[in-house]
């Protein structure tokens, strides 16, 4: 039986303001890997940080759209970061109590991460014009984790300063794959 060649892909995720970006960055440039950026960013600036429950529906698509376009132009074992995924568009769905439409639920369910690092709330919040919860970093982590031990995924959560965090990081990068 032949076995697919696929990339190594890790989603870093997690409450805002955590080092998310900040992490994915580092790791691919220490691993040569790619990156699928975070959607939502750009969406939200090309429209002037106003949303509805239709743009969250719209980032969605095109943050899977993103990961596809990035993992199909991925070599085989070659490690591709995915900054914020799926979960964090059920998340905030569900904070603003807004219908979690199937098709997030069955991409979520489906997702073949080999693995996730949920970012741990205990950095300083940086203020940004897309940011709106600086007091909510433990209840939105709480979340995430919920969320990945409800679909059994694999998490690592990463804690510490800057550095510390892309040391862990790289310390279990390094533990799996080399």
């Amino acid at each position: 039986m032949e076995t697919m060649e696929k990339p190594i892909k890790i989603a870093i995720t997690g409450p805002e303001s955590t080092g998310k970006t900040f992490l994915v960055n580092h790791l691919a440039n220490k691993y040569n890997g790619l990156i699928v950026k975070e959607s939502a960013r750009d969406y939200l600036m090309d429209h002037h940080n106003k949303y509805h429950v239709t743009d969250i529906y719209k980032i969605g698509k095109l943050q899977m759209k993103q990961e596809e376009a990035v993992c199909r132009n991925a070599k085989h074992k070659q490690f591709v970061f995915i900054d914020t995924e799926l979960i964090n568009i059920k998340i905030w769905l569900e904070y603003g109590e807004n219908r979690v439409q199937e098709w997030i639920l069955e991409g979520i369910k489906n997702t073949d991460y080999d693995f996730y690092f949920l970012m741990y709330p205990d950095i300083s919040w940086q203020a940004d014009p897309l940011r709106e919860h600086p007091d909510k970093g433990l209840f939105f982590f709480e979340q995430f984790k919920k969320n990945l031990e409800e679909q059994k995924k694999v998490y690592y959560v990463i804690y510490g300063s800057y550095e510390e965090r892309q040391e862990n990081a790289v310390n279990i990068i390094n533990k799996l794959y080399f």
